[in-house]
């Protein structure tokens, strides 16, 4: 990393530009923090592992994971840009990969409401495939557009150019909010026709094609509420700072970023772990309490194979006897008894 640092400051030299004119010679406007570099590249490492280690028991989660890693690379970028804080290309990396990792947070959202709509289908106005087709194409489509607008501003040589591309960019910011705007809609419908959480399965009721149960239903409805407005309110930051321009206040100043941007995203993947995390304890209490099941039907088998194997229980054995020690004395009763007719 220090080798990293040397060189990029050794590149900064050579374009004239210092850390002391980079506020305005440069994309950035200022230095990069590079104790919150360090910070939310730790933070977001640290829980996209934990968000792999599902990965393989809910795949589902992938685009999670991807949000993740997008999210720390940006972060790395950033690190990169303390050292030099006159490079517009790492400005432009670090821009284009934060701008478009939330985009695998929202598919994770939707896919998400696909999965509470399975508990209670009745109450959707749609299946959990239109939402997946319909919303993760729109996150698709945003996607492109972003990414040609992020392309257009990296390698424009006028402002012009730059600021033509982030209008491009607003576009695709506009996509995924209008497309979020609808999800919100639908989800608070559907929601509120299931009559809150009071129809949907309790927190550890909820059952997969196996008949097995399994966690998150009240739990996972809320975890979307947080997630869905996380993100919201991470977009509307974006579209409003790329209104206000390359050179407006809000690009130039770095706390907005963290913010708004930053801190709802490590706050995202800290919903959905928290879910993951039920997830881990509910499963080993479905484990235990199948275990004592399985033991409690093993002793009803055997009960029944001895009744029907002619094996009498000990009390059925003892009311066998008593009526076997009365029978000589009814068959006396009755020899007497013809014996007086």
């Amino acid at each position: 990393m220090s080798r990293l640092f040397t060189r990029a400051a050794q590149t900064a030299a050579q374009k004239g530009c210092t850390i002391a004119t980079a506020a305005y010679q440069s994309s950035w406007g200022y230095r990069p923090s590079l104790a919150a570099g360090i910070i939310f590249v730790a933070m977001f490492s640290l829980l996209s592992t934990v968000v792999a280690l599902r990965v393989r028991r809910h795949p589902w989660i992938v685009s999670v994971l991807l949000g993740g890693i997008l999210s720390t690379a940006g972060w790395i970028g950033r690190i990169i840009g303390y050292a030099d804080p006159c490079s517009n290309d790492l400005f432009s990396f670090q821009f284009a990969i934060l701008v478009i990792a939330p985009l695998f947070f929202s598919a994770g959202l939707y896919l998400l409401l696909g999965i509470a709509i399975q508990r209670a289908p009745q109450h959707s106005w749609l299946s959990p495939r239109t939402y997946l087709i319909l919303f993760c194409g729109a996150d698709l489509a945003s996607l492109i557009v972003q990414a040609v607008g992020g392309s257009m501003a990296a390698a424009a040589d006028t402002e012009k150019l730059a600021n033509k591309g982030s209008k491009i960019i607003v576009g695709g910011i506009a996509i995924q909010v209008a497309a979020m705007s609808v999800f919100t809609v639908l989800a608070v419908g559907f929601i509120y026709k299931a009559g809150g959480t009071k129809r949907l399965l309790p927190w550890n009721a909820k059952t997969d094609s196996y008949g097995n149960a399994l966690p998150y239903s009240r739990l996972l409805v809320w975890t979307g509420l947080v997630v869905n407005v996380l993100i919201y309110l991470r977009n509307v930051y974006r579209f409003v700072e790329l209104l206000d321009g390359w050179s407006g206040k809000i690009n130039r100043t770095e706390a907005y970023i963290l913010a708004f941007d930053a801190v709802p995203m490590v706050l995202v993947l800290l919903a959905f772990i928290a879910l993951f995390v039920h997830a881990w304890r509910t499963d080993e209490e479905i484990i235990e309490n199948k275990q004592k099941l399985m033991a409690v039907n093993r002793k009803r088998a055997i009960s029944e194979t001895m009744v029907s194997g002619g094996v009498a229980s000990p009390r059925r054995n003892s009311g066998s006897t008593a009526r076997s020690l009365h029978a000589p004395e009814k068959l006396r009763s009755n020899s007497d008894a013809t014996q007086s007719c």
